[in-house]
């Protein structure tokens, strides 16, 4: 029995988007399966689990620690909840109701980001710096020298190459010039490798990467490097950390972003992987995936093709080449897509102003041809006033 097709009544896609989560992230490779069956047959100490996990995760890329967590975004959360509560740990009983104190994350307006809601969770109240064309250097710094004393932590959303963006370097250095700390979501951006190093050279307290996408494991898991302090404070409020006192067991936070040992096995393995893979022979790969569609797609004179590197707001990382499909405004590009969606196999795929881009990132062999094929059957039938 096929259970996603038989018995769960779904089916499998082709995926032209990339490692979004609601594609479900990425695959598992054999080697990262092999170490969840292994580890699955087993109880073992969560806490040590994690520490370990960590410890070694921030061996391999020169991290003072590490941490595996429930998703990028419960990285967020907790690594916020940690700079709320550093100068007073004993606030981590009350979070994320807290009163008084350093409240205030800062962030930026320009970075435009769906995610900047989860700081709220943690009981922080976000300030936003700047505008939708970024901010100077000097308005940045008379914002964080005017709320220093109400400010816990700032977040910088890793979304280059955002036009008018303050580099890291910059952001970093005058934070730390007032002591408040810098966590940078990194979550998608991978490849390139060098990012996993790129943001602790910057000094950045903490540095959130997505477990499930480049990385290669489960989708809901997230990496968290940076400083001891900090992630040390991120495990006094994780799933794992409980106290007994008279008044019975006491759990924090965190403990609604439990992370199974199974995946933070395959976590460990993923990564171990990831730092191993031939980039140069990764990127080629992707180029020859987008030659082989734009070589399919020639074939029909009403459309044209190309490989292009797509603008910052697409969906990250930005470092995998797309092909860009222009129906020369003959077809509607959103119709296409839906149409797709209902192509056997379905068909996942994305437009933006007019035009179809697809992602060859996730394409198993074979698969560039069957969507240049489906685009080709829906191209010659919308031509013909097939499509309704």
């Amino acid at each position: 029995m096929n259970i996603v097709n038989d018995k769960l009544m779904a089916k499998g896609v082709v995926n032209a988007i990339g490692t979004v989560t609601t594609l479900g992230g990425n695959v598992l490779s054999d080697e990262v399966l092999t170490s969840i069956r292994e580890v699955s047959g087993i109880f073992v100490d969560m806490e040590q689990l994690t520490e370990e996990a960590g410890n070694y995760i921030a061996r391999k890329v020169g991290a003072e620690s590490a941490y595996i967590t429930n998703g990028a975004s419960s990285a967020i959360v907790l690594s916020v909840a940690a700079c709320l509560i550093r100068v007073k740990p004993d606030l981590r009983y009350k979070l994320p109701k807290l009163e008084g104190g350093k409240k205030y994350v800062l962030t930026f307006k320009n970075q435009v980001n769906e995610f900047k809601y989860l700081i709220n969770i943690s009981g922080a109240k976000i300030k936003e710096i700047g505008d939708r064309n970024g901010v100077s250097v000097v308005n940045f710094e008379n914002t964080v020298r005017k709320f220093a004393d109400k400010t816990a932590a700032i977040v910088y959303f890793a979304l280059d190459p955002l036009p008018n963006n303050l580099v890291i370097e910059k952001v970093v250095e005058i934070a730390h010039s007032f002591g408040i700390p810098v966590i940078v979501d990194a979550a998608a951006e991978l490849p390139p490798k060098d990012n996993l190093r790129k943001y602790l050279r910057s000094s950045a307290d903490v540095v959130i990467f997505s477990g499930g996408k480049a990385i290669g494991s489960f989708s809901d898991t997230g990496i968290m490097l940076g400083t001891k302090e900090i992630i040390d404070i991120v495990r006094g409020i994780g799933p794992y950390r409980e106290e007994i006192s008279d008044s019975g067991r006491r759990v924090f936070l965190g403990r609604v972003m439990k992370v199974s040992k199974e995946e933070i096995v395959a976590t460990t393995v993923a990564f171990d992987k990831f730092l191993k893979m031939d980039e140069e022979a990764f990127m080629g790969t992707m180029d020859q995936k987008c030659e082989m569609m734009l070589e399919c797609l020639g074939k029909n004179n009403s459309l044209s093709a190309r490989v292009i590197n797509p603008p910052w707001y697409f969906p990250r990382p930005v470092t995998i080449p797309r092909v860009e499909i222009d129906f020369k405004n003959a077809i509607d590009a959103d119709k296409i897509v839906n149409k797709l969606k209902n192509n056997n196999p379905p068909i996942y795929c994305l437009s933006d102003k007019g035009k179809l881009y697809l992602n060859p990132q996730c394409l198993k062999e074979g698969e560039e041809k069957i969507i240049s094929e489906a685009i080709l059957r829906l191209t010659e039938r919308e031509l013909m006033g097939g499509m309704n």
